[in-house]
């Protein structure tokens, strides 16, 4: 893989042919030389992997894609992504992921890599939709209201008060993302939350507070398509079960080094 790229974002991408925005990714990749895009086809069944052909090629430099021969979920296929990215360059200070649909639009990853480059304690930025004046936000009244009671369900599990766990911008420094992306994940459609017990597990309940920061985003909209299906919706439910009892029954995490400064390891109990 290529040197010189200070920021990864790996883009999980499934059955996504008719609604990839590639001229999207090209703008943005035409003013941002120092960031690149690694699009993981998880197994998809369409033209995606062909349509990521003039990618590959008109970005030599800054894209790479990987395919996956069978549909494995966001969860391992971001997983998969981060790790052939760190695999293969040096140069990374940061690496995230984005969905497809660019539901979040992609000038975002600029206030996200702003925020962690100016606050030497944040290590994860994480988008977080919410409605506020001077936002524009577009979810139907619905989708908030799934999205407020799972957050608070969340928190619940983790001990931790967050407005938004489940939105598909996250950006992490290197040294955190070697380690909560090193192992599969227990949960699929929650894997966002099992991501933050992760960091819990390694650095505890008052130290996770200081690492994460939710970026309230300054634009999203709901774009037609989503595959989270009643039945999503239900297995999201029940990571959050999986997760709580698998982190909360582990011992904690204590190494005499840490990636990231000053950080003491504690268990989140």
């Amino acid at each position: 893989m290529k040197n010189g790229i200070g920021t990864w974002i790996i883009v999980p991408c499934f059955n996504e042919g008719r609604r990839l925005n590639l001229d999207a990714f090209r703008k943005y990749l035409r003013s941002h030389e120092d960031t690149g895009f690694c699009f993981v086809d998880d197994g998809s069944q369409d033209n995606t992997w062909a349509r990521l052909e003039p990618m590959r090629s008109g970005f030599p430099r800054q894209t790479t894609a990987l395919h996956l021969n069978r549909n494995s979920g966001k969860a391992e296929a971001v997983r998969s992504g981060i790790n052939f990215t760190l695999k293969r360059t040096a140069t990374a200070r940061y690496v995230g992921f984005w969905d497809a649909d660019l539901a979040t639009p992609l000038d975002e990853i600029d206030s996200f890599r702003h925020i962690l480059r100016e606050n030497d304690s944040f290590a994860v930025a994480s988008g977080s939709r919410i409605r506020r004046m001077g936002a524009s936000i577009e979810r139907s009244v619905l989708r908030d209201l799934e999205g407020r009671v799972f957050a608070a369900l969340a928190s619940l599990v983790l001990g931790l008060g967050f407005r938004e766990t489940q939105c598909g911008a996250k950006l992490f420094e290197r040294s955190l993302a070697e380690r909560i992306f090193q192992d599969p994940f227990i949960s699929s459609w929650g894997f966002d939350v099992e991501i933050f017990a992760r960091v819990l597990r390694l650095y505890g309940r008052e130290r996770t507070k200081k690492l994460i920061c939710e970026v309230p985003l300054r634009s999203w909209r709901e774009i037609p398509g989503s595959k989270m299906d009643l039945a999503g919706k239900l297995r999201s439910l029940t990571d959050l079960v999986l997760i709580f009892h698998r982190y909360r029954m582990l011992p904690p995490i204590v190494t005499k080094s840490s990636p990231i400064r000053g950080t003491a390891m504690r268990s989140w109990r």
